[in-house]
């Protein structure tokens, strides 16, 4: 399987057919920041928004237990001249 995630482009390509997202991913500071959803539904996960902890969860469809390694990471940015706090995941897409 290959994912291209174009910058800057509001689309994906899975094996080279293009998938519409309503983001884009963008480079900020000299780091890459992809749409979350449209990539990890891509890597075949399901992702969902839980919106009593404002967090996003995501799952690996009939996934075995313990076989995802998905780490959280926060840092700040400053995005035009204003602070922002980010949280997210570091996720491990290679197989174990």
């Amino acid at each position: 399987m290959t994912i291209k995630v174009p910058i800057d482009k509001a689309y994906i390509y899975k094996n080279d057919k293009k998938i519409i997202n309503d983001s884009k991913a963008v480079i900020v500071n000299s780091r890459t920041y992809l749409p979350i959803r449209v990539v990890m539904e891509a890597f075949n996960y399901q992702v969902k928004r839980d919106e009593n902890s404002r967090s996003i969860l995501i799952d690996r469809k009939n996934r075995r237990k313990n076989e995802d390694n998905i780490m959280p990471l926060h840092r700040n940015i400053t995005l035009d001249n204003k602070k922002i706090k980010i949280n997210g995941y570091k996720i491990n897409l290679k197989n174990n």
